[in-house]
């Protein structure tokens, strides 16, 4: 769910600056909130790398809070303290 991984304008800028057609895989709330797609971003740098076959697990972190911490979804219920889950995405 693209619309749980908000960013700041200063990602949003980097992204933009990067290319200007990385405006598609944003998206802005009425509320001037910037939403990034990465599960978009990332199937499109894949393709342009000639991979073709592309599985996407859909799970929410910050939405599934059976299964998953989230600090996001802890500052925006004030709670006190959150479990830790690290990830990580990397592309060179």
């Amino acid at each position: 769910n693209h619309q749980s991984y908000e960013v700041g304008l200063d990602f949003y800028k980097k992204f933009i600056f990067q290319n200007k057609k990385n405006k598609k895989f944003f998206i802005i709330s009425n509320d001037k909130k910037y939403f990034f797609n990465i599960r978009s971003y990332i199937s499109a740098k894949l393709v342009g790398l000639g991979i073709k076959n592309i599985d996407h697990i859909k799970m929410d972190t910050f939405l599934d809070e059976e299964n998953f911490f989230s600090y996001r979804r802890s500052k925006k219920n004030n709670d006190k303290d959150y479990g830790r889950c690290i990830s990580v995405i990397i592309m060179t």
